[in-house]
């Protein structure tokens, strides 16, 4: 079903104060002129919950990324969830999860693993229902594309 959007992009995902990629991911939308929803914020309070919310239901564009800053099992656990409202609400989704320095076989890249495999059996029976980026400049040019 596709839902009236508003034409921006939430950029979504694990991420500190001092993450660099999103500095370059909001530049290039910055000079590009699109409009983006970037919920970090030092202290998260209720309000901050709802308006992320918002965001994720109405932007044209949903981007989310996990990167190896954190173990991410919440982003990872997310991710699910947004793959199928963006689905429902006609909105398009990417992901680039990246691998959490160290073992591979820690349980946050087992779990990376598994939903990278999931979104590939999911594309193989809907195809394009989620863009799984080689990077994070790869995503950016997806919302690039998305977004106009």
């Amino acid at each position: 079903t596709d839902i009236e959007c508003q034409n921006m992009v939430s950029i979504l995902g694990t991420s500190s104060f001092s993450s660099k990629w999103k500095q370059q991911m909001k530049a290039t939308f910055d000079s590009a002129g699109i409009a983006y929803f970037d919920p970090y914020k030092e202290d998260w309070t209720e309000k901050d919950v709802e308006k992320e919310a918002d965001h994720k239901l109405k932007d044209k564009v949903i981007l989310q990324i996990i990167t190896g800053e954190t173990e991410s099992f919440g982003s990872l656990a997310e991710s699910g969830l947004l793959a199928l409202s963006a689905f429902i609400r006609g909105q398009a989704y990417g992901l680039y999860i990246e691998d959490y320095p160290g073992d591979p076989k820690l349980d946050t890249n087992r779990a990376r693993t598994l939903v990278r495999e999931h979104i590939k059996k999911l594309n193989e029976q809907f195809p394009g229902i989620v863009y799984l980026a080689d990077s994070i400049e790869d995503l950016t040019c997806f919302a690039k594309e998305h977004i106009a």
